[in-house]
């Protein structure tokens, strides 16, 4: 171990992973990389200026990196984020410092991708309904499911549009076609032989992908360019026999013409596991109504995401440190210097 390298852990990361890490430096553990776990808070900006600023790495579970933390984290070498979202972190004065930064990502791919088709189904067959039809007593009779309109949607034929074609989106498409349906993609930024080799329909316009579609699934990150992406003049394109699902970012939908279309039928359901604002208020609009799913923020939870995603921390910060160069760099414009 060199302890002249000093790592500040604010992510949970699994036990191989930190005696890797231990191989490289001494820790200092806060946050979620702390004791109490994702039950602690993510430190504040004066606290990652006080407890990183003889740091050379600093791992990041959910804390934002804004460009006035980083001017006073002297000794930064590397910065970390645990997840592949990195919205929170000013690249821009993190590249104009020469720290590179790396992400996470496709480290919980699979489980949002496996999340995202079982809410589909759930949406075509009314399965949460169903139970709630249930629960409340409302099954009198053998025709009563019916009278609820509680028929299902079959899949075979329906077309699948998917906003965001990177890894999760790519993996969605795979999976939707073994139920026999149409698979359109939007994604203006990844490249189009990626996409045919994955099955999927090209559409020029994202608006094009909204008229066609009877589920709508949102992967894309959230980005300037992003939010409120759909906002209220493109949801008045989705058919009113549609359904959206999003399991990447709540601000990519503009919320209260989004409610609304929901309200008002304009769009017949939607499946949501993350919200505007997290927890959702209990007074929030969407929990009084029939025709969304609410999930609290689980889709990418698999059981193997904390392994991988903690693999890909640590490979990444070994690589720099053995004078390679890492994967998954944000800002790989910060390398000035040739690496194996």
């Amino acid at each position: 171990m060199n302890d002249q390298i000093k790592i500040l852990v604010c992510a949970p990361i699994d036990e191989a992973s930190l005696a890797r890490l231990r191989g490289i430096g001494k820790l200092t553990f806060a946050g979620w990389g702390g004791q109490d776990g994702m039950h602690a808070a993510p430190l504040t900006a004066n606290q990652l200026v006080d407890m990183g600023k003889d740091a050379d790495v600093i791992i990041l579970g959910t804390e934002p990196m804004p460009g006035e933390v980083l001017q006073k984290l002297p000794v930064l070498k590397i910065l970390v984020c645990s997840r592949a979202g990195v919205e929170s972190i000013d690249i821009k004065q993190a590249s104009n410092l020469g720290i590179p930064v790396l992400n996470s990502p496709g480290r919980n791919a699979y489980a949002v991708a496996d999340f995202t088709i079982g809410l589909l189904i759930s949406l075509a067959r009314n399965i949460t309904r169903s139970q709630s039809f249930l629960s409340t007593g409302l099954w009198k009779s053998l025709s009563s499911p019916a009278d609820y309109e509680l028929e299902g949607k079959e899949l075979p034929g329906c077309t699948l549009g998917i906003i965001g074609l990177g890894m999760i989106g790519r993996l969605v498409a795979k999976r939707a076609t073994g139920f026999d349906m149409k698979i359109v993609g939007f994604d203006p930024y990844v490249n189009n032989e990626v996409i045919r080799e994955s099955g999927i329909n090209i559409m020029t316009t994202l608006e094009e992908l909204l008229a066609t579609s009877d589920f709508i699934s949102l992967h894309c990150a959230l980005t300037p360019e992003t939010k409120n992406l759909l906002n209220s003049t493109r949801l008045t394109v989705i058919k009113s026999s549609a359904y959206v699902i999003n399991t990447a970012r709540a601000a990519i939908i503009e919320e209260e013409p989004f409610i609304q279309a929901l309200q008002g039928h304009k769009i017949a359901g939607a499946a949501l596991d993350v919200f505007w604002k997290e927890p959702i208020p209990q007074n929030h609009p969407l929990l009084n109504l029939d025709n969304v799913l609410l999930t609290p923020h689980i889709a990418g939870m698999g059981d193997q995401v904390f392994h991988r995603g903690s693999k890909m921390v640590v490979d990444g910060i070994v690589a720099f440190f053995s004078s390679k160069k890492p994967n998954n760099v944000v800002n790989p414009e910060v390398f000035d210097v040739s690496y194996e």
